[in-house]
């Protein structure tokens, strides 16, 4: 068994998780059993509904589709939640999240892969749990992982449970973009399915569909993970193209860690290691994902005028100002300057929210002139001057936390306001009730405010 392709496949970051129930095999329930494993829960769902009947190894599909007959899916979702939810995630889930995944799949309703995602101070990524047709896909993967519930979720009560994932490709249609994901994942990326029994009736379903669909030839790397795996189970998996790895999740999660030691950020390291050197920042705590936010939302000048500009030739040709002609003073004085800095130390002084707008007409020169006011501004008080990217969040809590850890007041400046005019109301509003000492200052056409 070799796994220095597989290896290499992880941490490329492009490899795909997809998850059966022998994933979370080592997660502990509310009431201090283990999560369910294969027709365990079909057992559970049997008893609870005909105690008066006698189990006899029905598939989950059968007993759910029993359930909702008769009781409704209302019932059936109920029960679910009432016996899967607030599970503790195995030791081995939360080696698995620190790992950057390209997308994950799973079959689990339960949601120990999403708790230990929140508990694991290592994590890879940060997670979107995708459940209905309308949830909308993270695609900043370097920071947030999508994990398509394929089954529905017990947390989501406004999507059905789904129990055959081929109802997704022939009768559900309405899901078929969780489908289409899949498929494309498939033909792209290396998938590593782990936790699925051979007898297990969602691998099988899930590997009839996608041979069903998609020729194995057309199919990229594919690893199979699971304990107790017999000769001509390995055999049959090898036939159909599989690196097998007998071993539980948690052997294999650990198996990973070790051998990937040295080789592997945590989204924290990555935040530390992305973020701006910005003075204000060492005095803080705020985590490091605000921090790494903010230096990507905001541009600092005093950071901006140390950095090796390329000397824009097209200055005095039109061209949009850049830090680089901030710092080699290739904007003209302007009386509106002194006015304004004079204004801004009175303001400094007895500092209270306050919101001042620049008008000029197209062509005056305004994006010039207040990245000088800014540059100014940040001689007199330092890093307390952010000016907004052009497709800044304009996220006012990550300001006022900002504020809340400096305790001085700050000032943020926005070219172009009536592009992020809803943004900026927000903002407006929302330092408004704060009572936040922040000044924003912002620049906009006379014919457009």
């Amino acid at each position: 068994m070799g796994d220095s392709k597989l290896l290499d496949d992880i941490l490329s970051g492009n490899t795909v998780l997809f998850m059966g129930s022998g994933a979370s095999a080592g997660s502990i329930l509310e009431d201090g059993s283990k999560s369910p494993l294969g027709n365990e829960l079909a057992a559970k769902i049997y008893q609870h509904f005909y105690p008066t009947s006698t189990y006899s190894n029905e598939p989950l599909t059968q007993v759910s589709s029993f359930v909702q007959k008769k009781y409704g899916p209302q019932q059936l979702h109920d029960f679910l939640y009432d016996y899967l939810k607030n599970i503790k995630p195995s030791v081995g889930l939360q080696k698995l999240v620190q790992f950057k995944w390209f997308n994950v799949y799973t079959t689990n309703i339960e949601q120990a892969l999403e708790e230990a995602y929140k508990k694991e101070i290592k994590r890879g990524q940060k997670y979107k749990a995708i459940v209905g047709p309308m949830d909308i896909s993270s695609f900043n993967r370097l920071e947030e992982v999508n994990i398509f519930k394929l089954h529905g979720c017990i947390s989501r009560k406004d999507e059905p449970l789904v129990f055959s994932l081929d109802e997704y490709a022939t009768s559900k249609e309405i899901h078929l973009k969780l489908f289409y994901n899949l498929g494309v994942d498939l033909i792209e990326r290396p998938i590593i399915f782990i936790g699925y029994s051979m007898l297990d009736s969602n691998f099988q379903e899930v590997w009839s569909t996608i041979k069903k669909y998609f020729h194995n030839s057309h199919l990229r790397k594919l690893y199979y993970v699971a304990p107790f795996l017999k000769e001509p189970h390995i055999d049959y998996l090898t036939s159909e193209g599989f690196e097998v790895f007998n071993m539980t999740c948690d052997e294999f999660a650990d198996m990973l860690i070790h051998k990937t030691l040295g080789n592997r950020k945590s989204l924290n390291e990555y935040y530390t290691e992305k973020t701006s050197a910005i003075t204000v920042f060492n005095s803080v705590k705020i985590s490091p994902e605000k921090k790494y936010h903010i230096s990507e939302n905001y541009e600092f000048p005093l950071v901006e005028v140390k950095k090796n500009h390329a000397n824009n030739n097209g200055f005095y040709k039109g061209s949009e100002a850049t830090w680089a002609d901030i710092k080699f003073d290739k904007d003209g004085k302007r009386d509106l300057l002194s006015t304004m800095t004079d204004a801004f130390i009175n303001w400094h002084g007895v500092a209270k929210f306050d919101f001042w707008i620049v008008l000029g007409k197209a062509g005056d020169g305004k994006t010039t002139f207040i990245k000088r006011l800014a540059y100014e501004m940040s001689l007199k008080i330092g890093d307390f001057v952010l000016f907004s990217k052009s497709r800044c969040s304009l996220d006012p809590t990550e300001l006022l936390d900002l504020y809340n850890e400096l305790k001085k007041p700050l000032v943020v400046i926005i070219d172009n306001l009536v592009d992020q005019v809803n943004k900026v109301n927000k903002l407006i509003s929302f330092f408004k009730t704060a009572k936040a000492p922040i000044l924003i200052i912002g620049s906009c056409r006379n014919s457009d405010w």
